[in-house]
């Protein structure tokens, strides 16, 4: 890999977004940023051109992580996005595979899923 590679961590839970950020570091990748909504990832985007945008779904604001990576896709083109949820109903999942993510990964998350993930991204 010639250069770590960035990711942006939109996330609401503080502590599971700092966890997410150590796992980054071991794997020799960095968090460019960690937001707590779609709103600041879609404001944020465009300073920090990640190469990956890891997503929770279900945020604490207006703005689902869903509605942010379709915003994010029609204003940015094919951005690579990951979602994270804790709730895998089959609804949700169809609405996230309508979006095409890389992966939708189930919390809690482990390093090897994060390595797995990141692996799909490595130049």
């Amino acid at each position: 890999m010639s250069r770590a590679q960035s990711i942006l961590i939109v996330e609401d839970e503080a502590i599971l977004a700092m966890t997410l950020e150590r796992m980054l570091l071991r794997l020799g990748y960095e968090a460019c940023a960690k937001v707590a909504s779609g709103e600041d990832a879609i404001k944020l985007y465009p300073e920090k051109l990640p190469d990956l945008v890891l997503l929770d779904i279900q945020l604490r604001t207006e703005m689902t992580g869903l509605e942010a990576a379709r915003i994010l896709r029609s204003r940015f083109g094919a951005i690579r996005i990951a979602f994270m949820t804790a709730y895998g109903t089959e609804e949700i999942r169809a609405e996230a595979d309508s979006i095409q993510p890389l992966a939708i990964l189930k919390k809690p998350i482990g390093e090897s899923a994060i390595k797995a993930l990141l692996d799909q991204i490595r130049d």
